[in-house]
């Protein structure tokens, strides 16, 4: 069972989900996995315990910039880097280009469909001397899909700016 936005009770310590594809609990594996190549595997794992769930955040395709910092507290993955989770809505055959700007952390982008795939085309992380990362991708579907701000080093924390627009 799964819906589209992130649920968490704090109460009673239990997730929903995320999307329809994929439970907030195997968000932190799944990533692992997606860098590995190895995404298929993952949705055969027992979920974990994840209370330090951040919240899911829609993300406007207007290139208006949504500010955010990744920091202590965060969802972490196995390589101990921070993430926030952004959802939009999208259409088959549409450009969509994402960038991620910070002077404070080494920037990484994902973009993963509802259905758990990959859709990259291109994840720029443009040179050592600059932290900004760009993603740039044609979408293969309608339907919900999510972008996943991340911090490229281990335990990097920071303000960033993530803006998305389509074509």
């Amino acid at each position: 069972m799964g819906v589209n936005t992130l649920l968490f009770n704090p109460s009673s310590n239990t997730n929903i989900g995320i999307g329809i594809a994929i439970a907030i609990e195997q968000v932190q594996p799944f990533l692992v996995a997606l860098q590995q190549g190895d995404a298929s595997l993952v949705t055969q794992r027992q979920p974990e315990d994840n209370s330090n769930s951040t919240p899911l955040q829609q993300l406007p395709l207007d290139g208006q910039p949504v500010t955010a910092t990744l920091k202590s507290g965060d969802n972490v993955l196995a390589n101990n880097t921070y993430y926030h989770v952004y959802a939009f809505e999208g259409r088959a055959g549409q450009q969509v280009t994402i960038e991620m700007n910070s002077k404070q952390i080494d920037s990484a982008l994902f973009l993963v469909s509802s259905d758990g795939k990959k859709i990259v085309e291109q994840n720029d992380d443009i040179s050592s001397k600059n932290f900004n990362a760009r993603l740039v991708a044609k979408l293969p579907a309608e339907g919900r899909y999510y972008a996943i701000a991340n911090a490229f080093e281990r335990g990097e924390s920071g303000k960033y700016s993530l803006r998305a627009s389509i074509k």
